[in-house]
């Protein structure tokens, strides 16, 4: 039942994206309400279980408004255990909290990255392979933040060892 209503309710995020998408024009430089980036964002660059999608980028020609309090290019990623029967499925049933990330060649990116699991022995990783190779592997409860330039652009999955297929990410970095 948790599962289907976080489908439902990033599909009606989705669908609002994609609507304003259409009806929305960049406000003009001069209005003294916003702030002075110059790139624009659909979802803000955190995270939670019914909005899974973090825009943000540096060379572009439109507004960027984020969350408050967040730092540019700042993501936090949670591991979630869904409420289904792994062996009944035959396929893991975990996932991370945010499964896309786009930003700009060049940017500075920071993941803060959770395993929320009780037990220590449950772990879960954080991986990419080349050009950002990377692994970091904690267990239940740990958290780590680490941060890397996105210097090639391309579209990158990141995943968890453990948890193939049902745990992985995409990082799009754009020119």
């Amino acid at each position: 039942m948790t599962f289907s209503l976080i489908i439902i309710a990033a599909a009606v995020i989705a669908i609002f994206a994609a609507v304003s998408a259409f009806t929305t024009t960049p406000p003009s430089s001069a209005s003294p309400s916003l702030n002075n980036n110059t790139t624009t964002s659909m979802m803000a660059p955190t995270s939670n279980a019914t909005n899974n999608t973090a825009t943000s980028s540096t060379n572009s020609s439109v507004l960027e408004v984020g969350a408050p309090g967040n730092a540019k290019n700042e993501y936090y990623i949670f591991t979630q255990e869904l409420n289904a029967d792994e062996k009944k499925l035959g396929v893991p049933v975990a996932v991370y909290t945010l499964t896309s990330i786009t930003v700009h060649k060049g940017d500075n990116v920071t993941i803060h990255f959770y395993n929320t699991a009780d037990e220590a022995d449950d772990r879960h990783t954080f991986t990419m392979q080349d050009p950002y190779k990377m692994n970091i592997d904690l267990a239940g409860g740990q958290n780590k933040t680490f941060s890397f330039v996105a210097n090639t652009t391309g579209g990158f999955t990141y995943y968890c060892t453990y948890d193939l297929p049902s745990m992985t990410g995409h990082l799009e970095v754009l020119p």
